[in-house]
């Protein structure tokens, strides 16, 4: 929804306030199992997705710079 503000007309046909609540679904789609999920579940997945943004374009270019021993394991 956030997408949708910034362009003129959807973002007047949808400027509301939006609530998004975090939860997890696992099982069958025909019967899926909805648990909400905690706030320190929510904060970890955001620092998970934090420290992976600024690991992935080191990741991308160790192979070319050859900074990391074969012998290091990858995290």
């Amino acid at each position: 929804m956030a997408a949708i503000v910034p362009i003129p007309i959807l973002g007047a046909m949808f400027n509301t306030r939006l609530v998004g609540i975090a939860v997890s679904v696992t099982g069958d789609w025909r019967d899926p199992t909805v648990v909400p999920l905690g706030p320190e579940a929510v904060g970890q997945s955001l620092v998970n997705l934090m420290g992976a943004t600024f690991r992935a374009p080191i990741e991308l270019l160790d192979p070319f710079l050859g900074t990391r021993r074969s012998s290091e394991p990858r995290p």
